[in-house]
């Protein structure tokens, strides 16, 4: 974790001067969201199907994050409306995958995996904007994803066999 934590201090770069203080803390807080939403997103899934807790999970959030359309809202043409359905049926979709692994793995072994949006974010970013990120992400994210790989190597290297969940609830 702290190998992690360093390819994100060489990423930021040395001059913190452009980090503004409420991003980092946003960034901060959102990855300890992201922590105690998997965790809890684990628990669950021992006794619940992965669809049914990315309902409930969709249901719950999406009134409160709905107070902040009247702010930050937009109209949309037919193309903007195609890519937004687009976004929401392929992230239902990983959404799912995500929590269906959950189930047969460990936190640790599931959410480093994340780290790929590195690789998409980039490519897309390549892609669809002609722009790569500057020299320390090219440093920054391998020292990321080196650790990220340590993690996996680690839970695999143990030899520990998944834990078992309760069997799923049948309807």
């Amino acid at each position: 974790m702290t190998i992690g934590l360093l390819g994100v201090l060489i990423i930021a770069g040395p001059d913190t001067g452009n980090l503004p203080l409420v991003g980092v803390a946003i960034g901060i807080g959102a990855a300890f969201m992201v922590a105690l939403v998997t965790v809890q997103v684990r628990d669950l899934g021992r006794t619940e199907e992965p669809l049914t807790v990315v309902f409930y999970f969709s249901a719950f959030s999406a009134p409160l994050l709905g107070l902040f359309l009247f702010k930050t809202g937009a109209s949309h043409d037919s193309m903007g409306w195609l890519m937004l359905g687009g976004i929401g049926i392929t992230g239902l979709a990983a959404q799912i995958a995500m929590t269906a692994s959950l189930r047969y793995a460990s936190v640790s072994s599931v959410i480093v995996v994340d780290y790929i949006q590195l690789a998409w974010a980039t490519f897309w970013g390549w892609l669809i904007f002609d722009h790569l990120p500057p020299s320390s992400t090219w440093v920054g994210a391998p020292v990321i994803i080196g650790a990220s790989l340590v993690i996996v190597w680690r839970e695999h290297g143990q030899g520990k066999p998944p834990k078992a969940s309760a069997e799923p609830v049948s309807p």
